[in-house]
């Protein structure tokens, strides 16, 4: 190989802090794809955005990772930008149901070999190691449809980063117009220098916003410390703000699906428990530090916080309409999206000596909603009709952890990794491993038009279930309906770590309960005359 001329990209502490164990993939489903021009997209891509061929490192003088780009005019051809694998599965075909407004089917999210190749790795230790592209595609061929899997480290990219490259590949496919993201190739990350700039400047406020206490770390034993690490996930803003025409203060469809979700998940237990929830929604830092840095515009990297809502216990949540825990929501997202509360994130970050993750304790539920909308991976555009839009995050998955994507022709769909236990492991340590007493139910959640008939359900029978009314149309202009489910849902307060998947090798040393993992998704139609509602469920691999 001829001698390259690189540049170091640093990566900052939030790069650093949990997400550097977690793989992403972004799954799509298609009639057909024509699988050469893909790659040479993918290709062309990355020799754009020379990132994307950079390989991760680490520096043992600075101890942090960093990204070494090659920014030769051109590359050997033995030097891979990109991996770019195949498959093909002949006699195998997915379940692709023809669903209309009136449908309530059960939908199977597909395995994730058909997106994600064995090699491919999750944590940055591993892509060091392997010195692993950084965009991995993997295209399965089936029967009956085409899966395409594109996959980055969470370590190096968020959501919207991961949106920026996938853009790229989109443009490039189409022959469109594309402008890459600018290099961040200095001494020092900038999101790193911003934060300890905001740090070590005397506070904008003396008080401690509420709710910021319940974000901190409770250390784990070493041995069982990657599996109980929180997966803080990716950066964006929550919903656009859309005006409704009641005149009532602004909420958000992002806030009425969250209000939804806990409601749903504490409709059994009601005014009869004294337990609490700590409510954390992910934001991009992006839009706010801009003004203090123009190149956020364009930072690729993770750069988000969670905001703190204050504790509210389960009977006042009971006892709240929809609409109030909506507006709840939002109004505290509103006042906490400033200069001013990332300096008190940034401060008390460094107070406690690591990252900040919902805290775990018990008679506390955490909830950490993130909303994936803004970063445009929907917007991949692979020649023929979308049939499905799939997301994982490898190799562990945290409980209470929802996050909200987009499909390209209009819809929503929420994915919630909840938990059902027959059996809790009742002890004063931050973090327990759960026992389970036999397997655990499934709940997932159907229902169909847009905010039209929402139930929960039992994916054993998908008739619609007792209904329980709200008053969501004091917000919506449509009827918003809970059902219960026909089996207990019973809430776990401690972190279990989840298994994403069989095929991850990042699993080798970490306990695992395969039998706790639950994911449900929830397709909400843009429009009444778009897409029905649909209900996935994991069918393994």
């Amino acid at each position: 190989m001829s001698k390259l001329d690189f540049v170091v990209v640093p990566l900052s502490g939030i790069d650093q802090n949990v997400v550097h164990n977690v793989g992403i993939t972004f799954g799509y489903v298609v009639k057909a794809v024509d699988v050469a021009a893909l790659q040479k997209a993918a290709q062309h891509t990355a020799d754009k955005w020379r990132l994307l061929a950079g390989r991760v490192e680490w520096d043992a003088a600075r101890k942090t990772y960093q990204v070494r780009v090659p920014v030769s005019k051109s590359l050997p051809e033995d030097y891979a930008s990109i991996k770019f694998t195949t498959t093909e599965f002949p006699s195998f075909s997915l379940n692709l149901p023809s669903l209309d407004e009136d449908s309530r089917q059960i939908l199977d999210r597909p395995p994730l070999k058909y997106f994600r190749a064995r090699t491919t790795p999750s944590s940055l230790n591993a892509y060091a190691a392997k010195r692993f592209p950084l965009m991995a595609i993997h295209v399965s061929l089936l029967q009956n449809c085409t899966c395409v899997g594109i996959s980055f480290p969470h370590g190096v990219f968020d959501a919207i980063g991961m949106g920026m490259a996938i853009r790229g590949v989109s443009a490039a496919l189409n022959n469109l117009e594309w402008t890459p993201p600018m290099l961040h190739a200095s001494n020092i990350n900038i999101l790193e220098d911003t934060l300890s700039n905001l740090r070590e400047a005397d506070s904008m406020e003396s008080a401690l916003p509420s709710g910021l206490p319940n974000l901190t770390m409770a250390l784990a034993p070493p041995t069982i410390m990657n599996l109980l690490s929180l997966w803080l996930s990716i950066a964006f803003e929550i919903m656009t703000k859309e005006s409704e025409e009641s005149g009532k203060p602004l909420v958000s469809k992002g806030d009425m699906l969250i209000a939804w979700l806990l409601k749903a998940a504490y409709l059994e237990e009601g005014c009869n428990t004294p337990n609490k929830i700590s409510i954390n929604s992910v934001f991009s830092m992006r839009q706010i530090l801009s003004e203090i840095n123009p190149e956020f515009e364009q930072y690729p990297h993770n750069a988000y916080t969670p905001i703190a809502l204050p504790l509210i216990d389960i009977r006042s949540l009971s006892s709240m309409s929809l609409y109030e825990l909506a507006l709840r929501h939002r109004e505290s997202l509103n006042e906490r999206r400033n200069i001013t509360y990332i300096q008190r994130v940034a401060k008390w970050w460094h107070s406690i000596g690591w990252g900040i993750v919902p805290l775990r304790r018990r008679k506390l539920d955490s909830w950490l909603f993130s909303n994936q909308v803004l970063s445009g991976i929907e917007t991949l555009d692979l020649g023929s009709e979308q049939l499905g839009l799939w997301f994982w995050g490898t190799p562990v998955l945290p409980d209470h952890s929802v996050t909200i994507n987009k499909f390209r022709d209009g819809g929503y769909l929420v994915k919630a990794c909840t938990r059902t236990f027959e059996k809790r492991y009742e002890q004063n340590a931050p973090y327990a491993l759960t026992e389970i007493t036999g397997s655990s139910d499934e709940h997932q959640v159907c229902g169909r038009s847009s905010f039209g008939s929402v139930v929960m359900a039992d994916p054993r029978n998908s008739a619609p279930l007792q209904s329980l009314t709200s008053d969501a149309t004091t917000c919506l202009s449509h009827d918003l309906v809970l059902e219960k489910p026909t089996t207990k849902y019973s809430r776990c307060s401690l972190n279990v770590g989840a298994k994403a998947s069989d095929e991850s090798e990042d699993l080798t040393n970490q306990l695992v309960l395969q039998r706790c993992r639950q994911t449900f998704l929830l397709l909400l139609p843009a429009s009444s005359s778009s897409h029905p509602f649909q209900v996935a469920r994991d069918v393994g691999t």
